[in-house]
């Protein structure tokens, strides 16, 4: 009797301490703040950025905003994040530095409409669903997914038209706030700057930090980009439009969102909403992306240096290129003593230059002037 007493007078005590615990806890973990990667837009900062996001969360009915980030990237997201001690979600919103750079006041408000379409989405089961889907598609090509992976590529297929309806309502959100001709406008200018995100850290940056050096910016590669490889931003827009739909698709297709219908390239990288401080916002941005994709040291430089490597790296290959081409040439023409003997012999002619993936690309690429 008296162990039976002690232990129940035990598990009162622990049921006493869960009941004052779970509260104090709870409330600390409604205090945790909503963060994301990026820079954190201030009022006073960006007085016009935040009235376009203002006018936007008035317009869709919503009145708490947490905050908004600017993103290392041409992406824009919705965020939500833990609830108060109200019960309120804390919700935010991330916006990629070259989208608010690129589109026009017009076009961002209408692609912040989108994602303020996700925050207003009360369907839970969708939600959950395209977050599991998103979560899958990152982690599909893992070693430790391997086993399985014929499993998540047939939850992929029966699962997509309920995650993708998520971004279907976000769509109509945004075609009910700024009208379907400018949401499919907007649309095709994201998808010009992820392009030239994408080119730019293909072409420029990457091959850099493989060089263990990294630009202290990335609008000078996208405007390099912008003036230099036009026709490869159009061409990835139009095999956008083409695409057909695949299972693991997260969005509705291209064309769908567009009405098939494509809008001529803008003459300029930049849009018309003024950024504050924008080479600031650019240094900021393009350290905190190094330090997501790459953790090991690295040496700063400008793009000035940047160019003056490449050009000398272009001076180099030209130059062996040229002494390639002159022992070729001294090979194909033999001495006159020989060209009997080498008649005679049927010996084939001496094939040209193989140039390496190198050489192919350092071809294809102009010289900066």
């Amino acid at each position: 009797m008296v162990a039976l007493g002690g232990g129940f007078s035990t598990l009162l005590w622990l049921l006493a301490a869960a009941a004052a615990g779970y509260p104090c806890l709870l409330g600390l973990l409604s205090t945790a703040p909503l963060a994301y990667r990026g820079v954190q837009v201030t009022r006073d900062a960006q007085a016009d950025l935040m009235a376009v996001v203002d006018d936007v969360m008035k317009r869709a009915g919503l009145r708490r905003l947490d905050g908004v980030w600017l993103a290392p990237s041409a992406q824009t997201f919705a965020l939500r994040g833990r609830r108060d001690w109200r019960g309120r979600r804390r919700v935010g919103i991330a916006v990629g530095l070259l989208n608010a750079a690129h589109l026009s006041v017009d076009e961002l408000s209408a692609l912040l409409a989108h994602e303020v379409g996700h925050l207003t989405d009360s369907h839970a089961l969708r939600r959950l669903l395209a977050r599991r889907r998103r979560g899958v598609l990152r982690r599909l090509n893992q070693p430790l997914m391997r086993p399985l992976r014929w499993y998540w590529r047939w939850f992929l297929k029966v699962t997509r038209e309920q995650g993708v309806e998520s971004e279907r309502h976000a769509d109509a959100v945004a075609r009910q706030i700024c009208g379907a001709d400018m949401y499919a406008r907007a649309i095709q200018r994201g998808g010009e700057a992820s392009i030239v995100h994408a080119l730019a850290m293909k072409h420029f940056v990457r091959p850099c930090w493989d060089q263990r050096i990294t630009p202290a910016t990335l609008f000078e590669a996208y405007e390099e980009v912008w003036t230099r490889m036009p026709e490869r931003v159009a061409a990835g827009i139009s095999r956008w439009l083409q695409a057909p739909a695949k299972p693991e698709d997260t969005h509705p297709g291209f064309a769908e969102i567009t009405g098939g219908q494509i809008v001529p390239l803008p003459p300029d990288l930049r849009g018309n909403l003024p950024l504050a401080q924008l080479e600031e916002l650019d240094r900021r941005c393009t350290a905190s992306l190094r330090q997501q994709e790459r953790h090991y040291p690295m040496t700063t430089v400008t793009w000035a240096e940047i160019w003056a490597r490449r050009k000398e790296q272009q001076a180099a290959q030209a130059m062996g290129e040229q002494q390639t081409a002159g022992f070729s040439q001294s090979r194909a023409e033999p001495d006159k003593t020989q060209t009997a003997a080498v008649a005679e012999a049927g010996s084939p002619s001496e094939p040209g230059p193989v140039l390496s993936e190198a050489q192919l690309f350092l071809a294809t690429t102009e010289e900066r002037g």
